[in-house]
């Protein structure tokens, strides 16, 4: 089976390491965004979703899929999901004279912590692109990824920043592993079950005894399973080649 890993050369940049692990685990090839039909699986560890469709359409096997690659790296159809799927998330609005202050903007495509911003104002919501203005919560900078790889339940890991309200860890941010309770496995479960995702992580807000949705990382970092000493890589290539 000829093997695809479809990078951009800015995430290549950055994620060296783990391209190289799953070109070794899968004997796959490493390529761009220019990359031809001559393969039959393409492991999409970039976000176009326009190319995983027409890879779709040519019966090729594609992962993630084309839907999840839609539905997680635009976060306003994927807090539509969640209201689909009765699973809380905190309000937001696309409307920044309709956002209440102070209020978190970020960007409806952005990943890994960037392009988020808290504003204390309105006159501080000077951005050219579209954004949302969402809720704080009252806990600021901690949150959960829940890891999934087939359709399950990898691990849980908490965050946690104590000097910015972001928890990401790669933003300087801790981690440790952590227990789910039932009710946001049943969340994750009735995420996983739509989208029918490889890979992902989903990560939710936590509020005191409340877990609100966030996001879906389609593209989900690895660094925080490294850190427990899971081998990302190895699972994610020993899944896709046996599924």
């Amino acid at each position: 089976m000829k093997v695809a890993i479809v990078y951009t050369k800015e995430r290549l940049a950055v994620n060296e390491f783990f391209a190289k692990k799953l070109s070794e685990y899968t004997g796959g090839e490493i390529v761009d965004e220019s990359v031809s039909d001559r393969y039959d699986l393409y492991l999409f560890r970039c976000e176009n979703s326009i190319l995983r469709t027409e890879f779709e359409k040519k019966g090729k096997r594609v992962v993630n899929n084309a839907l999840t690659g839609r539905i997680a790296n635009d976060k306003v159809l994927s807090y539509e999901l969640a209201r689909r799927l009765e699973i809380p998330f905190l309000p937001f609005t696309t409307d920044a004279e309709q956002a209440n202050f102070p209020c978190v903007a970020k960007s409806p495509y952005g990943h890994g912590g960037k392009e988020v911003f808290w504003c204390e104002t309105r006159e501080e919501c000077h951005f050219v692109d579209p954004m949302i203005y969402q809720k704080p919560s009252v806990q600021r900078g901690k949150d959960v990824r829940v890891y999934c790889l087939g359709g399950e339940i990898l691990c849980a890991m908490e965050r946690y920043n104590e000097h910015d309200f972001r928890s990401n860890f790669t933003l300087g941010g801790t981690c440790k592993r952590t227990e789910l309770p039932s009710r946001v496995k049943e969340y994750v479960y009735r995420i996983l079950k739509v989208l029918g995702s490889t890979m992902v992580g989903i990560d939710f807000i936590i509020d005191g005894d409340t877990y609100y949705f966030n996001e879906i990382e389609d593209v989900v970092g690895t660094r925080m399973l490294y850190h427990e000493g899971i081998d990302a890589a190895k699972l994610l290539s020993e899944f896709i080649l046996h599924e």
